[in-house]
């Protein structure tokens, strides 16, 4: 989490799933309270986007130009040697 903490904003959605899989851990450890605080942690920090927020990102998803590049992949049979 410390170093995570220290590259990521702390807001980012990966640091989140660090703590929430460290609380985890914790938590299957023994470790209740030490669990708990970072479960207050990331309830205290964490601000969903709203729903407008995630349309528009979507839409400029779809917006985006595709690749141009088509990948086939064809069923082969294997020889018996």
């Amino acid at each position: 989490e410390h170093v995570r903490g220290q590259l990521l904003p702390f807001d980012h959605p990966d640091l989140y799933a660090t703590k929430y899989s460290l609380a985890e851990l914790l938590e299957a450890m023994g470790e209740q309270d030490e669990a708990n605080v970072l479960r207050q942690e990331i309830i205290d920090t964490y601000d969903p986007p709203s729903s407008s927020e995630t349309e528009k990102a979507e839409e400029e998803d779809k917006e985006e130009e595709p690749l141009g590049r088509v990948v086939v992949v064809e069923k082969t049979v294997a020889s018996k040697s």
